[in-house]
């Protein structure tokens, strides 16, 4: 027949004299690191015994605004096979006290805590309840629950022999994080609209995931690492560098020159038509590339004057073109034309020199 609860945790904390501590008997938290606001968060209660242990007791104290301890379980742990693991969880009061014995029976033939280091005997399940960072810390301390409050759960190991052994006792520290996401480089940081470039840092992979450049909503992909954000630059009005915001649900981090914007090289400046290069469109133009189309003449200075249609070619209607304009009112070229400018059509065709326009 099992023991009570009461009844066990009073033959614990009742167990024979208490002999000093020897320095390889110590109790102590796992260290952990959790998110500001979250659930289902666990700590681990360990143990160093230089020798076998037949139970053992612990109570601890904790911030109760901080951490809602939820349970403490012994399943996965060093002492999932014990025949008695209960205690009490003071939620408003902050503080757990629980007991293990491993063999109600008193035999103890199978059942013990053998000697070990890092074992685990009891593992904390907690949400975290604040919004700010913090490190909270968790205390083992001999506390009394009522109805009891005269005999305190202590902090004990039971050895083979049946006495207490008292353990070194080391308080655990909980840090509670924010997770808001950090920026730590950015790469490819220049570049005109449309350019992709790289954010790197820390906490990205959060819900309410955005990138802003230049006050603008920019496109992105967050890679599989989570650590890197594949980043296309809007337009922006005017040049220059300008910010990059990277924001979740857990707050914003800032780059003020986060991403420069770099004007578009000005495209050749020249006049449609003047395939000579005099600053008119003439009939020695027409002439000219005839003569470099049949005759193997020159070649013009800037072919992309002499391309007249604007059909990205210079061939034989590009002449024709001219000599319809000057002697039979046919079609103004297209621009740039009447006056010098940037071609506004992309193609492949190049300008190597051509005379200052006026």
């Amino acid at each position: 027949m099992k023991m009570t609860r009461t009844g066990t945790l009073l033959l614990l904390a009742a167990l024979a004299a208490t002999t000093a501590c020897p320095a390889e008997n110590r109790f102590f938290f796992s260290a952990e690191n959790v998110l500001s606001e979250s659930t289902a968060n666990t700590v681990t209660v360990l143990c160093d015994n230089d020798e076998v242990a037949l139970g053992f007791s612990f109570s601890i104290r904790y911030n109760p605004v901080a951490l809602e301890v939820t349970a403490l379980t012994n399943e996965g742990t060093e002492a999932a096979g014990a025949d008695y693991f209960s205690g009490r969880i003071d939620r408003e009061n902050g503080s757990i006290g629980y007991g293990c014995v491993y063999d109600t029976g008193g035999i103890f033939d199978e059942k013990r805590l053998a000697a070990g280091t890092g074992q685990r005997i009891g593992i904390i399940s907690f949400n975290s309840l604040l919004a700010e960072a913090s490190e909270q810390t968790l205390q083992f301390q001999d506390i009394a629950f009522p109805p009891n409050i005269r005999v305190p759960v202590r902090n004990v190991l039971t050895d083979g022999d049946g006495r207490s052994i008292v353990p070194a006792l080391e308080d655990g520290r909980v840090t509670i994080i924010t997770a808001a996401p950090e920026i730590t480089g950015i790469t490819d940081g220049s570049g005109e609209a449309g350019q992709v470039f790289q954010v790197s840092g820390l906490h990205f992979g959060q819900p309410g995931l955005a990138v802003t450049v230049c006050g603008a909503e920019a496109g992105f992909s967050l890679r599989a690492d989570g650590e890197t954000i594949d980043v296309t630059a809007p337009g922006c009005e005017g040049d220059g560098c300008v910010a990059v915001v990277v924001t979740t649900a857990r707050g914003s981090t800032e780059v003020s020159d986060g991403f420069c914007y770099v004007p578009p090289e000005p495209g050749e400046i020249f006049l449609r038509g003047d395939a000579d290069s005099d600053l008119s469109v003439e009939l020695t133009d027409a002439i000219l590339v005839l003569n470099y189309l049949f005759l193997a003449g020159r070649a013009p200075a800037c072919i992309d004057s002499a391309d007249i249609d604007d059909n990205s070619a210079v061939d034989l209607s590009d002449a024709i073109y001219v000599l319809n304009y000057l002697f039979l009112g046919g079609r103004l070229p297209p621009a740039p034309f009447p006056g010098c400018g940037e071609d506004s059509s992309a193609d492949e065709l190049t300008c190597e020199s051509y005379p200052d326009c006026p």
